[in-house]
């Protein structure tokens, strides 16, 4: 459930995107701010692909990479007090549960041992 987690955050992450680029209208000659948000939002997706990927495999280097772009997750709901919707909280309520996930002592053993693999 964890790697399906970051893959469903890169795909809804992607078709966001998609769908601010096809609501833009052309005439916008400007498209700056959106490039600037392809750009920032396209390596975070890539990087939630592969920690999903390294998750299913049991690699410890996905557990660490799960654990800080779930902290980023955090802190930019955190940022959004006030703001943010139920969507938003929802995402701060699955990354908390999967930073205890990911966090508990048997599951580091598990991927520190690759022994979680059956």
């Amino acid at each position: 459930m964890v790697a399906g987690w970051h893959y469903l955050v890169a795909a809804i992450t992607i078709g966001g995107l998609a769908w601010v680029w096809r609501m833009t209208p052309l005439e916008d000659h400007d498209r700056s701010p959106i490039k600037l948000l392809f750009a920032v939002a396209t390596p975070l997706c890539v990087a939630y692909v592969i920690a999903g990927w390294g998750i299913l495999n049991w690699k410890n280097w996905s557990r660490i990479l799960a654990l800080v772009l779930n902290w980023i997750n955090l802190v930019l709901a955190a940022l959004q007090i006030g703001r943010i919707g139920v969507e938003g909280v929802l995402s701060a309520l699955v990354s908390c549960l999967v930073l205890w996930w990911l966090s508990m002592a048997a599951v580091k053993l598990a991927f520190r041992s690759g022994m979680g693999r059956r």
